[in-house]
C-alpha cells in the first residue's frame, strides 16, 4: 500500500528528526564558533611562542571531525547521531576527518539482538602509498632476477 502526503505528515518519526536537525543546526553553529576561538587562540600562540600547542590542535581536530559528523546527519548522508548520542568523535593522525561507521554497525542500532556482541568499526582511512615498503622491494628484485621469455615470432 503506498503511503500518502497524510501518512507522511502524521508520522512521528519525521517530526522527531525535524526536532533533532533543529538541535544539531544549533550544536553545530556553536561548534564552529569554538574552532574559530581554536584558530585564533592556535594563531596568537605560534605569533608569541612561535608554536602551536599540540593539545589545542588535537582538540580542534575532533572538532572538525564533529562538524562533519552534524553536517553529514543534518543533510540527510548518514542515520548516524553524532555526540551525545554517539561517542565524541576521536580524529587521530590519519584520520583527519573521522569517518562515520555505518549506522548497521552501531553497538546502539536497533536491529541488533542481545545476543549478538557489539560490531566493531574502525574509520575509513585515507588510502596508503604503496609501492615503497621493503616487501615491495624485495618482490621488484625477485621479479627482475627471473629470466624473460623471448617473445613470440609474429611471422610463425
Amino acid at each position: 500500500m503506498e503511503k500518502t502526503l497524510v501518512d507522511h505528515l502524521s508520522a512521528k518519526t519525521t517530526w522527531i528528526r525535524l526536532a533533532k536537525m533543529i538541535l544539531f543546526g544549533v550544536i553545530l553553529w556553536v561548534v564552529r564558533f569554538i574552532i574559530g576561538i581554536v584558530a585564533v587562540v592556535q594563531w596568537l600562540l605560534l605569533l608569541t611562542t612561535g608554536s602551536t600547542n599540540p593539545r589545542l590542535s588535537s582538540f580542534g581536530r575532533s572538532l572538525g571531525s564533529y562538524d562533519y559528523q552534524i553536517a553529514a546527519y543534518l543533510s540527510f548522508h548518514t542515520e548516524y547521531m553524532p555526540y551525545p548520542f554517539a561517542p565524541w568523535p576521536w580524529a587521530g593522525p590519519l584520520d583527519p576527518m573521522g569517518e562515520l561507521p555505518a549506522p548497521e554497525s552501531r553497538s546502539d542500532s536497533p536491529d541488533e539482538t542481545e545476543s549478538e556482541p557489539a560490531k566493531k568499526t574502525t574509520p575509513a582511512r585515507k588510502p596508503r602509498k604503496t609501492g615503497t615498503g621493503a616487501a615491495t622491494r624485495s618482490r621488484r628484485k625477485a621479479a627482475d632476477a627471473k629470466p624473460e621469455t623471448p617473445p613470440e615470432s609474429e611471422g610463425a
